[in-house]
């Protein structure tokens, strides 16, 4: 039998051994396809380009030799807002890893929001003349009047966050956060609200969103006066659809059954179902443009709210200038109506059915 004496020395010796086993050192090296950024990446690729072909366009561009430029993370995220491809297809196509990718696109979003609010493209305003404005506007161009905006809630599909059960989950069977939005007579958002669980009606989020008590606090400091060819006094509202609750700011339609032999209520009806598409229209065209709203967004909740965030100030930004606002809705894209009051769809609906994922509502 092996002594104790033994036992003790052998054991010794294996741990003197161990620790002094060095440990294989862990490769920290880019693969060699992402090394060759600079020369295949869309990005490089596309400068070269425009170094040759239009120089003009590169007086401002500045390639730094490592590290990831800021022109090449802004295309980078308007591809990702533009399209909703995946962070690993973008992986392959900037030849930047996905891990890298993961960080950039919320912080781009976060950045391009902070500056598109300050220029002024989505800033909540206190000024009652703003606010006379906007409610001419509903009257001149939807021919309804004390009108201050349409209201409505857009589910965005996005992947179901670990360990949320059914917090996102939604009445039409998917899991989703709600951006709730008051949009003006051409298109723009005023307010927005973003983050709700999926699980909440348009109602309950509009009324526990910051919209509610905002809208409440700037009509209050609104003076009521009479309708063309009215005798009372009535306050400014806003308009949403059969979803809300009625309140003293807020108009809905008639219910079908009440309206179907009532001509005043189907009046009613049709005037304000045409003003309120302003806010269909604009979560329309922001979808049929900014194709991540058509996809799961594979993101922290947090993080897609970011990139919600985003296209509501570049869809203000796009309507706003003039240079754009043809290219962004090209004639007929928007839902118009014919000489004899008829209601034309616009074609983003029909660019939103070619999708193989619907865009609810």
């Amino acid at each position: 039998m092996v002594s104790k004496r033994k036992k003790i020395a052998a054991a010794i010796i294996v741990i003197d051994f161990l620790s002094k086993k060095q440990k294989k050192p862990r490769s920290v090296r880019e693969r060699k396809w992402i090394q060759r950024r600079k020369l295949h990446g869309a990005y490089n690729a596309l400068s070269r380009e425009l170094r040759m072909e239009d120089p003009p366009r590169l007086r401002n561009f500045k390639l730094l030799r490592q590290a990831i430029s800021v022109g090449e993370r802004l295309m980078l995220t308007l591809r990702f807002l533009a399209t909703g491809d995946s962070y690993a297809c973008l992986s392959y196509l900037y030849r930047i890893p996905a891990n890298t990718i993961c960080g950039i696109v919320p912080e781009v979003c976060q950045a391009l929001s902070y500056v598109l609010q300050e220029k002024g493209f989505l800033k909540a305003s206190n000024s009652i003349e703003d606010w006379i404005t906007i409610s001419n506007g509903f009257m001149q161009k939807w021919n309804f009047p004390r009108c201050f905006g349409a209201v409505d809630g857009k589910h965005v599909m996005i992947q179901a966050p670990p360990n949320s059960g059914s917090e996102f989950y939604n009445y039409k069977g998917f899991h989703s956060i709600v951006l709730m939005a008051v949009v003006d007579f051409e298109y723009k958002f005023i307010l927005v609200y973003i983050g709700c669980n999926g699980r909440y009606n348009d109602s309950s989020i509009f009324l526990r969103s910051e919209i509610a008590p905002y809208l409440e606090e700037q009509l209050l400091h609104m003076p009521t006066q009479k309708l063309p060819g009215g005798s009372i006094p009535v306050p400014h509202v806003i308009l949403g659809d059969s979803a809300f609750g009625l309140q003293p700011h807020l108009l809905k339609p008639f219910p079908r059954d009440t309206a179907k032999n009532n001509m005043l209520h189907r009046v009613f009806n049709y005037r304000l179902s045409r003003a309120r598409k302003t806010v269909e229209n604009a979560f329309g065209i922001a979808a049929s443009v900014f194709r991540v709203l058509r996809k799961p967004i594979m993101l922290k909740p947090n993080n897609a709210d970011r990139v919600i965030f985003v296209i509501t100030c570049f869809h203000n930004y796009l309507l706003t200038k003039k240079n754009t606002r043809s290219l962004y809705t090209p004639f007929g894209s928007l839902d118009h109506e014919t000489s004899d009051g008829q209601i034309l769809p616009g074609t983003w609906r029909e660019l939103l059915l070619e999708g193989c994922l619907p865009v609810v509502y």
